[in-house]
């Protein structure tokens, strides 16, 4: 036999010999024969149809759940381009799925500028730049406390790319190397020969990684020219002139899988 609705429900479509007959709401509200006392409110039900009062209207973020007969807070989508259909007096917002959210996410950042670094141990032995965060933080990326590292909170594969400048006169070159502490090796890395140093000159870096929980990357600089920094050799200028902030280089740029 073919499905009979119930009673606030219509038949749609109609039974056939290969399909059986689908239940849709009736919406009352639509109807010229429903008519709500002023200055109470038709409000759709599955089923059937309430009125509501004027004394149920809810604050700003906040919607009216006829199911609980009270006033909850509205659903926040992550981003305002999430909203599927946004929080009204009688229902909540509804989001669209976060693939991002839960299959990738994308940190990016540069290094703060360093006009005036200057180092605690030679340049040799290599510097730890400080970092800082170009986006608002979520839950698989944050910036250590000192902010010389990039922590993933979530095991996964990170995909990562930079693009940086340098002005300095080495005698050789600089190097800027991606590392992380945890494997103890430099992932990439790219040189910038001697050049004029009241000029940018830029490079590009780019690695990816198998991190477990709470695995840190890091940029470090270093030259196998002990003079670049005159703090450890008196008489010496400076050669390391500027690291560009990111007015003047791409972001460093980190995808988790």
């Amino acid at each position: 036999p073919c499905r009979k609705c119930p009673k606030g429900y219509r038949v749609k479509p109609e039974c056939s010999r290969t399909k059986d007959a689908e239940c849709e709401d009736i919406d009352e509200c639509s109807q010229s024969s429903v008519a709500c006392p002023v200055p109470e409110k038709c409000v759709n039900t599955p089923g059937g149809f309430l009125c509501i009062g004027e004394l149920s209207t809810c604050t700003k973020g906040y919607f009216f759940n006829i199911g609980s007969t009270q006033c909850e807070p509205c659903t926040q989508c992550r981003h305002k381009y999430d909203v599927m259909t946004p929080c009204s007096a009688f229902a909540d917002a509804v989001c669209f799925p976060s693939v991002e959210k839960h299959m990738s996410d994308l940190w990016r950042g540069n290094i703060k500028n360093t006009t005036h670094i200057n180092p605690d141990q030679y340049m040799m032995a290599g510097i730890t730049l400080p970092l800082r965060s170009l986006t608002s933080s979520n839950d698989t990326f944050v910036i250590s406390r000192d902010s010389y590292s990039v922590s993933a909170r979530k095991a996964g594969v990170l995909w990562v790319d930079y693009n940086f400048a340098v002005k300095h006169s080495c005698i050789n070159y600089i190097q800027m190397t991606l590392k992380s502490p945890e494997m103890k090796l430099g992932l990439s890395g790219a040189r910038i020969e001697e050049a004029q140093d009241d000029v940018y000159h830029g490079a590009s870096i780019g690695a990816a990684m198998v991190v477990e929980e709470n695995e840190n990357i890091r940029l470090e600089l270093k030259s196998n020219n002990r003079y670049c920094f005159p703090s450890h050799f008196q008489g010496h200028q400076t050669r390391l002139k500027s690291v560009a902030d990111d007015s003047l280089s791409g972001p460093l740029s980190v995808l988790w899988l």
